[in-house]
């Protein structure tokens, strides 16, 4: 734990805030090939090295031949889709409990398309139960499979109500991806418990959107200017921005957080992933205080920054010149928690397994796959696209569980002789079961596994696949 040498006891007339950093996979979703959440990296190397990944990197798709039915394809798709949404919901559920229950924390920010809302309603609900007299604010990303709507949406969750708000200027990665501009809204008003006699003007301007505001004429400026008018507000209401980031670089909002802060006295909180790191909070200055802003969340870790912040200075503009310590208040103190998975003992407690395992585990049945696939087929032209896949995806397998330092990620590779062996030794033209089967071997929960043998021993009832219902319908019964 990080701190800046005061306890968070004694909280006094101050509010508690969080950033949450933590790794996922940005929630894109448009149509069947463009689905970051199915595709067994994720589209991690795109993160990890900064280039696009179907450069190198075919989607699963593209990896099956005919022989591979298209409802058999979107069956591990879905599969993978829900291996995901699943570690990500104890992830998130365990964060949660410690940032409420064992923090008590007032408002809690997550990174720009990091939580599925719209398509998870168990996160959905989940996130709601914690919201009572707080207020939970994160991306929901794009999911959307009709190019017109295609937006980045964000949510603000506060006592048991959800509401939507869009991104209103996206990057040019986002404009390449089909991402359109979005319309807001960006100020929300927010009640929270410890201060139920006050409402809180916050804007929610997510990554690019909280640069945008800076210049003149931009359209994220005209929308809030816009807002401010149709609310009746002055700018020096707002006493709260929050920056839901997936960014590589954070120069550009670290600036924006450090004029802010004390020109216009609001409290400015960044939350990014933790690929890139540098979540920071800035506030108001105070007497005696060395800096406006905690110390940043280095990149690569995973943490909640914890901060409580003095209330009494909020929305008092100075003319002074910017930095200089203007209010009689106490110093705000603040706490870095690292989140650490199963494998490590210190810091806020999640039941879920190391990000980069969970991606290297989806490689391997994704190799294992390609495999079974290669040796249903007579070797030809179309092969290659298959061999490559596998090729390129044990060396991206490789590179992640290098990234982890964990020894025990390290895995065997599967030889195309190894697959044939394997799927004569399984004595079925079923592929459907060899697909059920080999799954069953990487599932390590009682519950899950007993769901696919009921899964295996219905298919092998019948001469027809069972319906999508099926198939995710049990990776989540061992909540």
């Amino acid at each position: 734990m990080v701190s800046n040498g005061d306890t968070a006891e004694d909280r006094g007339e101050s509010i508690r805030i969080a950033a949450v950093q933590f790794p996922f996979i940005p929630i894109v979703i448009h149509d069947s090939e463009n689905n970051w959440l199915s595709e067994p990296d994720g589209k991690i190397n795109y993160w990890l090295n900064g280039k696009e990944i179907a450069e190198d990197f075919p989607v699963l798709s593209s990896v099956f031949l005919p022989q591979f039915s298209k409802e058999m394809t979107e069956h591990i798709r879905t599969f993978l889709s829900e291996d995901y949404q699943d570690w990500l919901y104890i992830t998130i559920k365990d964060i949660l409990y410690s940032l409420v229950k064992v923090h008590d924390v007032d408002i809690i920010l997550f990174p720009e398309y990091s939580l599925p809302l719209e398509i998870n309603s168990d996160l959905k609900s989940l996130i709601m139960s914690y919201s009572d007299g707080r207020c939970i604010v994160g991306g929901v990303g794009s999911i959307c499979k009709n190019s017109s709507e295609r937006k980045n949406r964000f949510f603000i969750c506060n006592n048991n109500d959800i509401v939507y708000g869009e991104k209103v200027q996206p990057n040019n990665m986002e404009i390449d991806a089909g991402i359109k501009e979005g319309e807001g809204p960006l100020i929300h008003e927010i009640q929270l418990r410890r201060i139920s006699q006050e409402t809180i003007f916050t804007s929610v301007l997510m990554c690019s959107d909280s640069i945008e505001k800076a210049k003149d004429g931009s359209r994220v400026q005209d929308q809030l200017i816009k807002e401010l008018n149709e609310k009746e507000l002055d700018r020096n209401k707002i006493n709260l921005s929050l920056i839901p980031a997936l960014s590589t670089k954070t120069t550009d909002m670290e600036n924006i957080g450090k004029i802010c802060a004390p020109r216009f006295h609001e409290i400015v909180v960044l939350a990014n992933c933790s690929f890139f790191g540098e979540s920071c909070i800035w506030y108001p200055p105070t007497p005696g205080a060395k800096s406006i802003s905690t110390n940043k969340v280095d990149r690569g870790d995973s943490a909640c920054l914890i901060a409580d912040i003095p209330l009494k200075f909020l929305g008092a503009p100075t003319s002074t010149t910017v930095g200089k310590p203007t209010s009689p208040q106490a110093t705000p103190k603040y706490e870095i928690h690292k989140i650490v998975f199963r494998d490590e003992s210190q810091g806020i407690k999640v039941d879920s397994e190391n990000f980069f395992a969970l991606i290297a585990k989806r490689l391997d049945i994704a190799i294992t796959l390609s495999g079974i696939a290669f040796a249903r087929c007579s070797l030809n032209d179309e092969i290659k696209n298959i061999i490559n896949s596998s090729n390129k995806w044990k060396e991206l397998q490789k590179e992640i569980s290098d990234v982890a330092h964990k020894d025990d990620l390290s895995h065997t590779s599967i030889r195309s002789s190894d697959i044939v062996a394997f799927y004569e030794m399984a004595g079925t033209e079923n592929l459907y079961m060899l697909m059920l089967y080999m799954l069953e071997q990487y599932i390590t929960d009682g519950s899950t596994k007993a769901k696919v043998q009921d899964i295996m021993s219905y298919v092998q009832k019948m001469s027809w696949l069972p319906g999508p219902n099926l198939w995710p319908s049990y990776s989540r019964s061992n909540r």
